[in-house]
């Protein structure tokens, strides 16, 4: 949930995070080429590229998310990095979603639908202000800024459309 949260985080640093640590979650680690991940996420590679350095510099509080260790074969060769995410410590905040999610939203309805998934899991109602309050911009004249609640309120009817999630109006 830090990386949902924060607005250090750009919202494509969660759709590789999502993505890396599900292909992490094999023995050998994310052995992924960066255009191969892209590919899966339906990003460009300069994206996930700007996503993976986010990660693995450490964020305000000093933690840092992702670990990518260079290899390279006999005879010098280059090959993929071996990657890998932080181990999330029991004292945090997690929830687990689908890896399918990263592939199939937005990166910014991803960041949303985390949010709307841990909120059920926890039993908290959640209004289309407290989902623009948690999102926020990142570039321009409104960078850092939350979203308006008009903005939000057009990401959940696009996962709802997506049926992603189910919304109970009022």
């Amino acid at each position: 949930m830090r990386l949902i949260t924060t607005p250090h985080y750009v919202d494509v640093a969660v759709s590789v995070y999502v993505k890396i640590g599900a292909l992490a979650s094999r023995p050998e680690g994310c052995t992924a080429a960066t255009a191969t991940i892209a590919d899966y996420l339906g990003l460009s590679k300069a994206s996930v590229e700007r996503g993976m350095t986010q990660l693995t510099r450490p964020g305000p509080d000093g933690v840092v998310e992702l670990s990518s260790v260079r290899r390279s074969l006999p005879g010098g060769c280059g090959t993929s990095a071996v990657r890998r995410i932080r181990t999330v410590t029991g004292a945090e905040r997690f929830v687990w979603i689908p890896v399918a999610a990263a592939e199939d939203l937005t990166p910014r309805q991803l960041r949303a639908y985390a949010l709307i998934a841990y909120a059920q899991v926890q039993g908290i109602p959640l209004a289309e202000s407290e989902i623009a309050g948690a999102l926020h911009h990142h570039s321009g004249r409104r960078a850092g800024q939350p979203l308006t609640v008009a903005a939000a309120g057009e990401i959940v009817d696009a996962l709802e459309a997506a049926r992603w999630v189910t919304v109970e109006r009022r």
